[in-house]
């Protein structure tokens, strides 16, 4: 069976730049095809010029590649589709100069036997092999291309989906190649403090269990599936990083609560962690509509917090997921708890240590220059409450790009602190020396500017009245 050229295009890079994109598309092909979840990498090896040093390599493989990867291509629908197994060859030819990164779906990694038609999942067009082919020229003609080779009794796939997935795939094979030789450079990292495979299979176990119920009876005026979906994506990061600590004998609760979700609004996440078997307990300004559906043992407070003499010396962790006014209070409420209290913080709304919006941007000028770097002015704000928790209460910040539907999507985690347990009394002394003098006023609540305004109506209307 001959090779069929399916899409081709133009673009002024090396070959380099070619192979640079190739390497991210084997190890992220979730960026390429939106039904894979991810890549996990079995074998990744390096080819001499014997090819009998290679223990099990496939009889197919092309004599002159230079690496061959095995890797499992994991679908976002388990449910649905299954795991596929593929090799993939880098090969160039020594004489043209031509390079493909060859990928070959497997039926049985054990055997290496090659992939049966019938059995490709969903996302997989129905062809033996794909390569994606780069070939130096001096024209102008093309030099990328996207070619198939059919299965014996399967012809290759010509319709209108096909064509726009392949032309689709060409051009982001371009703007890679192109993006890699000028120099791009990724600016948002995910997966820095909990591994991807962790958290991607907890979070589709936890959205299994609990989305359908929330997503079905959810009460609020608000989207459901952004709230439950992210709810369950942060439940799924610090399960996933409390099982880390468990695993490192770092977790001793010294008889306190798991946690306390501080400004805990829906109070979904509290009974995602409570239903999962952690003890803890969320609080809030206001009770919502969703509080009465969840389970027994979630325990949500209404109460408002006065973050100049508050401490949760009953906890390990301190949340402030999206906890708007009490932000930059939540690592000075963490200091004064105790030496080993941690605590993550998502921010939101920017807002002073008050209360009132942040304005004092200009008082945060080195770290203004990062946040024009990584993407404007809630990077600009997340370094702000990076460098307070770490300069002024002394804690080693990590940062999580998390993976949940929303822009507002930065962990701050700090689970060490930079000082010994001896020097704690003078850190302590530094952050009460921060909290005194300042005048804190709490937000008010939706249901109060509500009974605000309908008084304000009821007012009016008694004034017109006489």
């Amino acid at each position: 069976m001959d090779w069929d050229t399916v899409a081709k295009t133009r673009a002024d890079v090396g070959e380099n730049a070619f192979w640079a994109a190739i390497d991210i598309w084997t190890a992220e092909p979730n960026i390429v095809v939106k039904h894979i979840r991810r890549a996990e990498i079995t074998s990744d090896i390096s080819i001499s010029d014997t090819f009998s040093s290679i223990p099990n390599l496939p009889t197919w493989a092309p004599p002159t590649a230079f690496r061959w990867v095995r890797r499992k291509l994991i679908p976002v629908q388990t449910q649905k589709d299954r795991v596929l197994d593929q090799d993939i060859f880098y090969v160039r030819d020594e004489l043209s100069g031509e390079c493909r990164a060859l990928h070959v779906p497997l039926n049985d990694a054990r055997t290496g036997e090659e992939a049966d038609p019938n059995q490709l999942p969903y996302y997989m067009p129905k062809v033996a092999q794909i390569a994606y082919v780069y070939l130096p020229r001096t024209d102008q003609e093309p030099n990328l291309s996207i070619q198939l080779l059919p299965f014996d009794s399967v012809p290759i796939p010509n319709d209108s989906r096909s064509t726009k997935i392949f032309t689709a795939q060409i051009h982001h094979l371009q703007k890679f190649a192109l993006g890699t030789q000028n120099g791009y450079k990724k600016r948002v990292h995910h997966d820095l403090v909990v591994p991807k495979i962790d958290f991607q299979n907890l979070y589709d176990d936890l959205k299994s269990r609990h989305s359908q119920k929330w997503i079905e009876t959810w009460p609020e005026s608000t989207d459901p599936k952004k709230h439950v979906f992210e709810d369950i994506a942060i439940a799924a990061f610090l399960i996933s990083l409390w099982r880390m600590e468990e695993e490192e004998g770092s977790n001793g609760s010294g008889g306190k609560k798991k946690f306390v979700d501080v400004g805990c609004g829906n109070g979904l996440l509290v009974h995602l962690l409570t239903e999962e078997g952690y003890d803890g307990y969320g609080i809030d300004i206001a009770k919502r509509a969703t509080w009465d559906m969840v389970g027994a043992n979630a325990v949500l407070r209404e109460e408002v917090i006065d973050p100049r003499t508050t401490t949760f010396e009953d906890v390990q962790w301190i949340i402030g997921n999206h906890p708007d006014e009490l932000t930059l209070w939540i690592p000075l409420i963490a200091a004064r708890s105790g030496y080993d209290t941690k605590l993550i913080i998502i921010p939101c709304c920017f807002h002073e240590l008050s209360g009132a919006k942040f304005t004092s941007w200009h008082l945060h000028p080195t770290t203004a220059d990062h946040a024009a770097a990584a993407g404007g002015r809630y990077a600009h704000y997340v370094s702000i409450v990076s460098a307070f928790a770490s300069q002024t209460c002394s804690f080693r910040v990590e940062n999580e790009n998390l993976r949940i539907p929303s822009t507002k999507n930065v962990a701050i985690v700090c689970r060490e602190r930079l000082h010994a347990a001896e020097g704690d009394e003078e850190v302590v002394r530094k952050v009460e020396a921060v909290v005194e003098g300042v005048v804190f006023v709490p937000r008010v609540t939706d249901r109060e500017k509500t009974r605000r305004r309908m008084e304000r109506l009821e007012n009016r209307k008694g004034s017109q009245a006489r």
